[in-house]
């Protein structure tokens, strides 16, 4: 705060009559309300250790797919030895798209990964579309059927069948939401905290599926011969191309995992390419030990017809720990559900500085530095679709999205190394990496687009609905009624949740 006279004297006026001015991303001032208490100026805090970040991205990463059904990758490849290369090839593929995603991290260190990468890249509407899409379908709708796996899973552990215990699942989804949405609530150390146990949790399940592997080859190994580990491999380019579709799911995971590099200890830069690299490495070795493991005890035929491809496996190597398995698979897909309540919350904060949403986003607690408003918001939103049902379209929806916008943010980088090549300097990958990466994006698109034309079309219209959005409550300056809507809903929120807009001081 500028310390010279007028400008003291203007910030008493406007604590007087209850607001105060602040610069928003296009240079104007936004009247903002104040509480009237003391209180110490609000900011993201860097708690988060190079460990920590590593073991959140690992919780990203490696998700219930692994658990559930990694079948996808032996359809297309048609025999086991060339799945297991394709899972090899996946893990270095999208290794290096987690450090496509460190530069853009590094050279943008913001929470938003994704909108702000596209925002400096492609432009203010690019990213206000991203935000569009997210918050009102693709978060939303990962979130609904994360949590109903959670459901899922725990009512199985309980009873045989659960086709006809839907309210349960959803009671059960809705539960998982608040708890986790509590435990963010209470800062951001907690949430990370919970993330490193969760991953934890996946790796004690993990190798429990590979020392049972280990236990099949010195003693009782019935699985398929070594020497018909490649027969029957595919001969099409389609094939491949839809197992290499499946690998993107698996390792699919680093794009929200960045959003957290505001909030990385010193060094970042450091820390987070420890993170990516030491992560990235171990799921890799994860992902081939497991799906080996996997082949040791089921045969192709098994795995093929198993929708849960871990507890298939357990109920033959050993049946008594099938229902620990399925603790595991709701541990793996607890974690998935806390880093994305995490991502989507700074998502929103980050929404709210480039002045794309209502100020009320910008808020947070002045004691824990949480943004509890975007957490509850988040949950709000997930709650109704939970109860009305009826998502599995709108996940198809989220996927394409999720593709394209990662097409996108990858050539924001290609667009940025060209045109502003001196702002890229503390950390670059070669050239070709990039290019690369948009090419195999560009694969995975045309693949998803080719199978299910009629779905990417709605997905589109999905996306392009943002634009009228945009223009009519973005790029305009809104109506003094809205605006003072706005000024309301945000100064309630600031005394119910004692918290202020980030980076203001109130007294």
């Amino acid at each position: 705060m500028c310390m010279n006279k007028q400008c003291i004297r203007s910030f008493f006026i406007s604590v007087q009559f209850g607001t105060m001015t602040s610069p928003n991303s296009h240079g104007k001032s936004d009247r903002i309300p104040l509480c009237p208490k003391v209180v110490e100026k609000p900011q993201m805090e860097r708690v988060i250790s190079g460990w920590n970040a590593g073991m959140f991205i690992m919780c990203s990463t490696i998700g219930s797919g692994i658990f559930i059904s990694p079948t996808a990758v032996l359809a297309g490849t048609g025999s086991p030895g060339m799945a297991l290369i394709f899972w090899a090839l996946g893990g270095f593929v999208f290794t290096l798209n987690a450090f496509i995603y460190a530069e853009l991290a590094l050279t943008f260190p913001e929470m938003g990964s994704d909108y702000v990468f596209l925002y400096h890249g492609l432009g203010d509407l690019p990213a206000f579309i991203f935000m569009w899409t997210c918050l009102v379908f693709e978060s939303t709708s990962s979130r609904c059927v994360t949590s109903l796996t959670v459901g899922l899973y725990t009512c199985s552990l309980f009873w045989n069948n659960v086709d006809f215990m839907w309210e349960a699942q959803v009671v059960i989804a809705i539960l998982t939401l608040g708890v986790l949405t509590f435990i963010h609530c209470r800062g951001t150390f907690e949430a990370v905290w919970v993330s490193c146990l969760l991953t934890y949790s996946k790796l004690v399940g993990v190798a429990v599926i590979i020392g049972t592997g280990l236990y099949q080859i010195f003693d009782v190994y019935h699985g398929l011969p070594v020497e018909d580990w490649f027969q029957n491999t595919t001969q099409s380019l389609d094939g491949y191309v839809q197992a290499f579709y499946a690998t993107y799911w698996a390792y699919s995971g680093i794009a929200p995992s960045v959003t957290i590099v505001e909030e990385l200890e010193q060094p970042v830069k450091t820390n987070l390419l420890l993170a990516v690299g030491l992560s990235m490495t171990l799921v890799t070795m994860v992902y081939v030990v497991t799906n080996f493991a996997y082949f040791l005890v089921l045969s192709p035929p098994e795995l093929l017809s198993s929708s849960a491809v871990a507890v298939s496996y357990m109920n033959k190597a050993l049946p008594t720990l099938a229902p620990v398995m399925i603790f595991f698979v709701i541990c793996s897909t607890l974690g998935t559900l806390n880093n994305t309540i995490l991502s989507v919350a700074r998502l929103l904060l980050a929404g709210a500085r480039k002045g794309h949403l209502p100020k009320a986003c910008s808020l947070l607690n002045v004691s824990r530095n949480t943004p509890i408003f975007n957490l509850l918001m988040s949950l709000f939103l997930t709650i109704p679709l939970l109860l009305v049902g009826g998502i599995n379209q709108l996940i198809q929806f989220a996927g394409f999205m999720s593709i394209l916008f990662g097409a996108c943010a990858i050539f924001s980088l290609i667009k940025l190394r060209v045109t502003q090549p001196c702002k890229l300097k503390t950390f670059q990958l070669p050239l070709i990496v990039p290019i690369f990466q948009f090419f195999v994006y560009s694969l995975i698109l045309s693949y998803s687009v080719y199978c299910r034309p009629y779905t990417f079309a709605l997905a589109l219209c999905l996306v392009l609905s943002g634009i009228p959005v945009y223009f009519i409550f973005v790029d305009r300056d809104l109506p003094r009624l809205l605006v003072s809507m706005d000024e309301r809903v945000t100064c309630f929120f600031q005394r119910a949740l004692n918290s202020l807009p980030e980076g203001l001081e109130g007294k």
